[in-house]
């Protein structure tokens, strides 16, 4: 009997250290300061794309950009803008996705430039 429940505790153990081992390499790996400063200088590059498109108005959206995964976010005042939104977005060097998050306005009046 002694020894049947040492199996049962040594199971046990090994089966936590597993779950343990597993739980760490779910976790993905923290950016590291040149990613971070790469994310930075994507998210203004998209910014300043945006900013500068004539047929579009962006100044209520958002952006932020993680490994090369651009989200948009905030509104636009149509369908259209949300499209030229990722467009733009898609066209700027060292992006290679684009998350649009953007919320249409479409009963708003948008303004002129």
């Amino acid at each position: 009997m002694r020894r049947s429940s040492l199996q049962a505790l040594r199971r046990a153990g090994a089966f936590a250290v597993a779950l343990l081992l597993l739980g760490c390499a779910a976790r993905p790996a923290p950016e590291s300061a040149a990613q971070q400063t790469a994310d930075k200088v994507t998210e203004t590059r998209v910014k300043d794309a945006l900013l500068a498109a004539p047929d579009l108005y962006a100044f209520h959206v958002n952006v932020d950009s993680e490994r090369g995964v651009v989200r948009l976010s905030g509104f636009v005042y149509s369908v259209e803008d949300s499209q030229a939104a990722t467009r733009v977005a898609m066209g700027v060097p060292g992006v290679q996705k684009v998350a649009n998050d953007l919320e249409i306005k479409a009963d708003m009046v948008r303004p002129n430039r």
